[in-house]
Formats: structure tokens, sequence, C-alpha cells
């Protein structure tokens, strides 16, 4: 609890410190940007420190990080000298919404505390890597930081995120491992308090100042609560409530029959990973609250609330007034720099975010443009004007990091059912209708409810815009017909079409529903209705959101597999933030619209009464609303053992306790040994036990988990044979020949302990005696000092 509060502490004065600032690239929003500048306060601290680290000017020390903080808190006075009057008037007229944002974010950060002491421990899926990273920010010297899987290279990934959270962890002082479970802790809350401000500003900007806090708390249940429906029926199968041909009809991989259960929850093991794997494992759709679940500190969990961040900078660019050209960056130099710190932080978080976040900033000055009285076409060269110089500034801001960065990403490719891998089956290439609705019913029924009342209050003289609201189709549709016909020509193309079979239900439904958003968006574009909560922002964010769901069916980017696994992971992550912001903002419009939710004149007057049907849908809502709540219910139970299980936000407390002997060695390689000397160990397999003791203290190894380096690097060349030197290391008989392997990797420790023997045999203890000296010994592990100083770093704990 002490540790969590000190974070708490920190960030909560990082931003007051940083408001200011955050007033200046959030102006025309009403709170200010208050809701945001704590994360306007992570980014700019954040910055300095990665800044001057990579470039060698400050020591990767406390005193360095407070300093960076002093110099920051010096800008943001600065800035609130030079709105020291609309700040003061802010304050004073909103001080109780300030308020009610420090105690969202003082109970949300309690609350992911809370709840992530039950599942602390730091193993399996992408928790060693994501721990690595950590650890090599807060031993590194400089930046990048050193690899820890790949020795003599740094980091090739996008690691801002870590950065942030070992920025923190040195700060507060406290524990690695517990600095990791204090990030989650502190990713969610951010994203709480980011979705919250988000959707309170939308609608106050909207008139509806009563509804504000409604859509608020609705913006962050939906956004970090809702799940898709397959709990629902993992609850069903427990109780033995299904008919034994819905488990064929639904397909869901793993649930093919009833489930045991001791408890009301099902207790199977891991059973909740299924919902984000409802089809396998080659097609991943997480949403929010099972990233958190999860307890991954990956790049797309910690981007989170900085892309909610980037739709409020969207929303405080569509507020402007005047036409958005590039000499309106000339006249607000520093929301200019700002502006470009935050959008370009997104390549530095989680690449794929920032295309994202580009196109909605692009939307969003376009329809801003238009608003100001510019004809569309106008409207648009002067967007572009105005983005182009800053995502060329986003760019340059973030050099060091793009010169040193590496992908797999290799081209767009079109999504091809008849060219999948023979691992990948057809439904995970494209989705089966039933399939589709598991994971996105709750989400697509809502958006479909906001999309079609807004079509129904649309007007006569707005129909003339409609058929634009294709354009997405037109340009889509013939790409990846265009693309497969160079890919498999004429005969290819019918057979993929024929081969999709009911998938094109899932297109169907989906294109229909991104037509509709757009014709609604486009109805709002123009024109609006007297003392009526305006919806374009909202429906934008629809559109967006469902155009990323759908452009996943279509076209993927070939990386490590020949499948669409990591497309859909990303993009559907992302349309889960843009249509849960939607649908927050969608409920309260439908509540405020209800008294004026008749249907026009033009359709038969015998169904001109909605309250009915109002009724009927609400009740249908709150079912749904209520299905898709199972999961976080019947998921916290299982992953917490009915909140029975023992806590601690020591993430490594559970090493301590089942294997004593490795914690020993970690923490003895902690405490005495400093900078980055080389270990080696035994390597991968990826995801597996091996190469735990790089991951654990961040120390580099010659070659930890061989497939992620390729995925960090789309390469195998910088770890070509070192896979087979670390074998030679623990099993040649060639003395020479081992030195020369330590001298060509400059290796200082060499590791030997369960997983060494089991892969090399159990004579490999006592092998390096004759090479060097055992530094440390526990138990079953010990950790030999080697090379030319090794007398001098022989010791006992």
């Amino acid at each position: 609890m002490t540790d969590t509060l000190l974070w708490w502490a920190v960030v909560q004065l990082l931003g007051i410190i940083c408001f200011p600032l955050a007033f200046v690239l959030f102006r025309r929003l009403p709170d200010g940007g208050y809701a945001f500048s704590k994360i306007v306060g992570l980014l700019l601290v954040g910055y300095c420190y990665w800044l001057v680290l990579s470039f060698d000017l400050l020591p990767n020390e406390r005193w360095s990080i407070v300093l960076l903080v002093g110099l920051v808190a010096l800008a943001s006075l600065a800035a609130a000298w030079r709105s020291l009057v609309p700040l003061r008037e802010l304050i004073t007229a909103r001080w109780k919404f300030f308020l009610t944002v420090d105690v969202v974010f003082l109970a949300a950060i309690g609350t992911a505390a809370f709840l992530r002491a039950y599942v602390p421990e730091i193993e399996g899926t992408e928790k060693p890597m994501d721990f690595a990273f950590l650890n090599a920010v807060v031993r590194a010297d400089s930046f990048p930081p050193e690899d820890p899987w790949l020795a003599g290279h740094g980091i090739s990934y996008y690691y801002f995120g870590h950065l942030i959270v070992g920025m923190l962890t040195i700060v507060t002082g406290v524990e690695p491992a517990i600095g990791y479970n204090l990030g989650l802790a502190l990713i969610g809350a951010l994203a709480v308090v980011a979705a919250f401000g988000l959707l309170w500003n939308l609608l106050t900007l909207a008139g509806r100042t009563r509804l504000a806090y409604f859509g608020a708390v609705g913006a962050v249940v939906f956004l970090l609560v809702l799940a898709n429906w397959e709990g629902l029926f993992e609850l069903l199968a427990v109780h033995n409530a299904m008919p034994g041909w819905l488990y064929d009809f639904l397909d869901i991989d793993g649930l093919d029959g009833p489930k045991e259960s001791g408890s009301w929850y099902p207790d199977e093991f891991w059973f909740w990973w299924r919902a984000s794997r409802i089809v396998s494992g080659w097609t991943i759709r997480e949403f929010p609250f099972f990233s958190f679940l999860l307890g991954d500190l990956h790049a797309h969990v910690l981007a989170l609330p900085f892309l909610v961040s980037a739709i409020g900078l969207a929303l405080n660019l569509f507020q402007s007034r005047t036409v958005l050209f590039w000499r309106t960056w000339v006249m607000e130099p520093g929301v200019f720099v700002l502006a470009a710190l935050l959008v370009g932080s997104l390549i530095f978080l989680n690449a794929w975010d920032f295309p994202t976040a580009a196109f909605l900033l692009a939307v969003a000055a376009i329809a801003a443009n238009v608003r100001s009285g510019v004809d569309p076409l106008r409207a648009a060269v002067a967007a572009m004007g105005f983005l182009l110089p800053l995502f060329a500034v986003a760019l340059v801001l973030y050099t060091p990091f793009l010169e040193s960065f590496g992908s797999a990403a290799k081209f767009v490719a079109p999504v091809m059912v008849t060219n999948s891998p023979s691992y990948v089956g057809e439904q995970d290439m494209a989705s089966d209708p039933v399939h589709l609705l598991l994971a996105w019913g709750p989400v697509l029924w809502l958006t479909g409810l906001f999309v079609s009342a807004c079509l129904i209050r649309a007007t006569p003289r707005s129909l003339r815009l409609w058929p634009w609201a294709l354009t997405p189709l037109v340009v889509v549709v013939p790409a990846w017909t265009g693309a497969v016909l160079y890919d498999s020509g004429a005969s290819g193309l019918a057979e993929e079409v024929a081969d999709r079979g009911v998938a094109w239900i899932s297109f169907a439904l989906l294109a229909g529903l991104l037509v509709a958003a757009g014709a609604a968006a486009l109805s709002r574009l123009e024109e609006s209705v007297a003392d009526e909560i305006n919806p374009l922002f909202a429906l934008g964010l629809a559109w967006i959101g469902l155009l990323l769901v759908l452009g996943s069916e279509l076209f993927y980017v070939e990386e490590f597999a020949a499948a669409r696994l990591n497309t859909v992971f990303k993009l559907s992550f992302q349309a889960w933030v843009f249509l849960a912001a939607a649908n927050a903002f969608g409920l309260c419009y439908l509540w405020a619209s209800r008294d004026q939710l008749e249907l026009p004149l033009r359709w038969p007057r015998v169904t001109r009464s909605a309250a009915p049907a109002f009724r009927s849908l609400a009740a249908v809502s709150v079912l749904f609303i209520a299905a898709a709540l199972v999961y976080p219910a019947i998921a916290t139970a299982n992953r917490t053992e009915g909140l029975t299980r023992h806590q601690t936000l020591d993430g490594l407390e559970y090493v301590e306790r089942l294997k004593p002997d490795e914690y020993a060695a970690v923490e003895w390689l902690r405490e005495n040994v400093s900078g980055n000397p080389v270990i080696v160990e035994a390597p991968g397999p990826d995801w597996g036990e091996n190469a735990r003791i790089s991951w654990r203290t961040g120390l580099p190894t010659v070659i930890g988990w061989p497939s992620h380096e390729f995925i960090w690097r789309g390469t195998w060349e910088p770890q070509e044979g070192r896979e087979q030197d670390v074998n030679s290391i623990y099993i040649s008989d060639d003395q020479q020949r081992v030195k020369e392997l330590i001298a060509k990797y400059d290796i200082r420790y060499i590791v030997v302990g369960p997983p060494e023997q089991a892969l090399y045999g159990i004579d490999v203890m006592t092998k390096f005696e004759s090479i060097g000296s055992p530094a440390a010994a526990f138990g079953t592990v010990t950790i030999y000092v080697v090379g030319a100083d090794s007398e001098e770093k022989a010791g006992r704990p």
C-alpha cells in the first residue's frame, strides 16, 4: 500500500506541475486538459529523460530525473505566467471537476494495485520480455538500453512505456519486480482518468453538463470493464445450461462441452484465455480488461492512456472555429511542439498506434475546416498543410529511436484464405459471423443503435451527402481485389471469393455499419439541430473504429508469419478504444434524444412513434451489456481464486518461494554486479523457462529468446551462430575454444543451474572451475566469474 501511495503521489504531483503545459495543448477543452495533465507530465519528463541519456548528458540516477522534473516545472511555470488569467478563471470554474478527476485517479490506482496484488507473478506469455526491458532501463548507462537477450546490441523495440515505468521505479526507489506491477496499475489508472476526461469534455462541449459525469463513467466501463460475450457461455458451460448443438454452433476453441467446477465460476486453469482467442491462437482479439487481467506490461497496454490523449488532442482541434492550416502553427508554436511530442510518442510507445492517430487527426482537422465554412476540397488541402509539418517534426523529435529501431514488418498484403499457411485455419483469415459477434457483439450493438438514432434524425437536405459514405468501400474493396488478382490471377480471385463463404456475412455487417456511420457523420457535418447534443465527433470515432475492424478482414501487415494475427491483435485493440468512447457518448445521445426520436414524416405513419421501440431496445441493450459483464466477474474470480489468494506486489515472490536458489542468484547479481557485464545461461526456447537470469536482472546474455529477436529486428543476422556458441561454451572439452568464445562476447559470468544441467548434462556444474572462479553458490545454482580479471571479481555471498 505504501508503494502504491508513493507512485500515486509522484504522478499526482507531476500532473499538477505540468497542468499549465497541458492547458497550452488542450486549451479549447472545457477542463483545459486537466484530465490529461498527468499523462502530459509523464510524457515530457520521460522524453527529457530518454533524450539526455541517449546523448550521455546525465547519468541514469534519481537526482538526474529530479533535475529534469525541475526543468519541466520551469517551462510549466513560464506557460502559467503567460496564461495566468485564463488559468485562474478555469480553476475557479472547474475546481470541482479537477477534484473529481484526482479522486477517480486515486481510486483507480488503488483498485488496480489491489487486484494486481492477487496475481503479481512475472512469468509466462510476454511478461519475461517486458520485465527484461524494464530491468534494462533501470540498469542502463545510456539509451537505448542494452538488449538483455542479445548482448552487444541495443533494444530494437518500442520501449518508451517501459522507460517511463523504469523512470518511476528509479525515482520511487521500489524494486523492479514491484515497479512492474505498479506500472500496470498506473497505466490502468491513467487510462481511467483519460477516458473519464475525454467523455466529460465531449459531453460538456455538447451542452450536456448533467450527462457529462454519467457519460464519463460509461466511458470508463466500456473501455476498461466491458468484455465480449464469450464469458457468458463459459458460465453456462460450468452449470451445464447449454444444449450440445450450441457448442458446435459457437465453435469456441477449447470450449467443446460442459465443464466441471467446484465453484459458481469456472475454475479451469486459465479458461479466461479463450475470450481473446475464440477461433484459435492465430486470431488474437484482446480488449483492455483482458490485457490488464493477463498482466503483460506490453506496448499496446502501455500506450493506451496516450492513445486516448491523442483522441483528446483531436477533439481539441475539432473545436477550432478558424481554418487550420500551416500558419496556425506559427501563431501557436508551443502547441505545435507539445502536439508533436504527444503524437510522435505513439511511434515510441506502440508504433501501430501512430498511423491510426494520424488518420484521426486528419479527419478531425478536415471536419473542423469544413465546419469553419471552407469547401471540402480546400478544407482537406489546408488540413494537410496543417498536419504534415506536425508529423514531420514528430518524426524528427524521435529520430534517435527510429535510427535504432528494426522490425520484421515487410509490407501490406491482402488477406487470402486460399493462401493461408497450413497451420492457420480459414476462420483465422476471414471471420465467421458467429465468431465476429462473440467478439464484437455488445460493441457493435451499441454502435448500431447510436448510428441508427442519428440517421433517423437526419434531414432530407443531408441525403445528398450520403453517397460519399461509400468512399471507404470504393477504395478498399477494389484495392483488395486488385491485390488478389496480382497475386493469384482471375481464377485465384474466384476461388478466394468462393472459399470465404459465410465470412462475407461478417464483411457485409461491418461494411453496412461503416457506411451507416459515415452517412450519419456526413449528415451532421454541415448542419446541427437546435438544442440537440451534437454527435459528429463521436460518430467519427465510431467510423474509424469500424474501419479498423473491417480493414483487418481485407489486409494485413506481413511480419513474422504469413497470417493476420498481429494485425487483428493491434487493430482490434485500437478499435475497442474508439468504439468504447463512441458508445459511451451514444448512450448519452440516445437518452438525451429519447423524447425527440420520432421517425420522420416520410416513414409510414403507423410506425412513427418511437417510444415503445425505445423501451424495448433499452431492455435488450441492458441484457446485452449484462452479458458482456459476465466475463469480468468470472475471470476475476478465477484469476484471484475468489479474492482469496495471497497478496503481494512483488512479481518475483513466487520465485523466492518455489525456487529459492534461483531467487538468491538473481538477488546476488542485482546487489553485487553493476553496469552491464555479459552473462551466459541456457538460451530459449521462446516462452520457456530458459534465459531467466537475464530477464530477471536486466543483465545481457549472449542469446535469450531467438524468435523474439527475429521479430524485433526482422533478421536473424545479429544472432547468427550465437546459440551454437553458447552450446559450445557449456559442452565443449576444448578449453581454448571456450576461452575464445568467452572473449568473443566479453562474458564475465557463467550461470550453471537446473536449466543448464537439463540441457547440457549434470557434469556441467563442475566444468568451469578450471576456467573461472565460483563467484557465488546457492544450492543448485552456481555463478562463475570468468575472464582476465576473474580472480579479482570472485567473492562469496
